[in-house]
């Protein structure tokens, strides 16, 4: 069976795509938070290379959202004048 996407809730859609992203930035964080915790530990404050590590997935994830918000309302505005994605979908056979 063939379904169209006609329109994605570009809000919604975005804000999970951003709550994925917090995710794997907040892995890089805490790689960046261990850096600096074992240079303030060693004596080595590197507060310009480890802390770029917590703050870069913080940015990532605002721009991620608003390039997510800004996308999704494109393609409902592309999808409204000449069609959406086309899937083809069948039910699943159980075993």
């Amino acid at each position: 069976m063939k379904k169209e996407i006609i329109s994605i809730d570009a809000k919604q859609s975005a804000k999970i795509l951003a709550i994925t992203t917090a995710i794997f930035s907040l892995i890089i964080s805490i790689i960046g938070l261990v850096g600096l915790i074992i240079g303030l530990i060693t004596g080595q404050n590197n507060w310009g290379f480890w802390g770029v590590y917590i703050i870069i997935p913080v940015f990532y994830l605002v721009i991620i959202y608003v390039f997510a918000l800004l996308f999704y309302w494109i393609y409902n505005k592309v999808a409204a004048r000449w069609g959406g994605i086309v899937v083809n979908m069948e039910d699943k056979k159980e075993n």
